[in-house]
């Protein structure tokens, strides 16, 4: 059981759609993450690249969600208002089909959600996606 009880952990479970305001946040968190990777360790820190995927972010989660690139997802902190206690960032683009990828849709994610115990716990992998690109139908389900 969560140390705060039932209804903090509810609460700190709740995914709920990044909003271009959580920019700050996800850059945070994307910090977080790339201190726990050894090979990024020693560069990670204040710097430009920060304001860079925060401009990115806050444009990428602004277009309607139909025309979203950057999917982004976050859990709130429930223990300090205002903060992510995680996220999952994913990417998503339109390639050339391929006979094993016929809609040529292709994405990756990334998850960070830190923790005082472990750490920074991190996955990223490719997914395809689903969802088929503005103006296209979506393929039939077998």
């Amino acid at each position: 059981m969560h140390p705060a009880g039932g209804a903090s952990l509810r609460r700190m479970t709740e995914v709920r759609p990044a909003v271009p305001a959580d920019a700050p946040e996800l850059v945070r968190l994307r910090n977080v993450m790339l201190e726990e990777m050894p090979s990024m360790a020693a560069l990670v820190g204040p710097g430009p690249w920060q304001a860079t995927a925060e401009r990115i972010l806050r444009e990428r989660l602004a277009v309607p969600s139909e025309e979203l690139t950057m999917p982004s997802f976050v859990v709130d902190d429930p223990e300090r208002p205002g903060r992510l206690a995680a996220c999952a960032v994913g990417t998503l683009e339109e390639r050339l089909p391929s006979p094993g990828n016929p809609d040529g849709l292709f994405g990756f994610s990334s998850v960070s959600a830190p923790t005082p115990t472990t750490g920074c716990a991190v996955t990223r992998r490719p997914r395809r996606s689903r969802r088929p690109p503005p103006g296209r139908a979506a393929p039939p389900r077998p």
